[in-house]
């Protein structure tokens, strides 16, 4: 699965009550705020045994500096600051700042001509669709 782009992923080998799966806000939660995945996965799990698996690199930590940070310091990331801009447009447009959201991603589509992400998203917004999903739910 690593090997086909799977970051990371946690799930149970078996496991009859649900109670006992990973609390995947939780876990999300604490990745945001700059957990390892390991970290995550264990605190997430409200009993731990063999049949809870993670699949991938304990120690990554994929939001190791917090959103306001990496958006204050985009700039030193080139082309990458492109998701950190999609990151930000699907946050306006979840508060329902459309007009923001839409200026934002036209100003990143000319700023990152090569910006595929960009272009994607710029793409499903002109077509009227919320948050990339066609039925309009965010």
């Amino acid at each position: 699965m690593v090997g086909a782009g799977v970051a990371a992923t946690v799930g149970n080998v078996y496991e009859p009550y649900l109670q006992l799966t990973h609390n995947l806000d939780f876990f999300f939660e604490l990745i945001e705020a700059g957990s390892t995945v390991g970290e995550a996965a264990y605190y997430s799990v409200p009993g731990q045994s063999w049949q809870c698996i993670l699949v991938e690199e304990p120690l990554y930590r994929p939001f190791r500096k917090g959103f306001d940070a990496q958006w204050r310091d985009r700039e030193d990331l080139g082309e990458d600051a492109q998701y950190l801009v999609l990151r930000k447009v699907n946050l306006l447009e979840r508060n329902g700042k459309l007009t923001e959201a839409g200026s934002m991603l036209n100003t990143a589509v000319k700023k990152y001509p090569n910006g595929l992400a960009l272009a994607y998203r710029c793409a499903v917004l002109a077509r009227g669709d919320s948050m990339g999903r066609s039925d309009g739910t965010p």
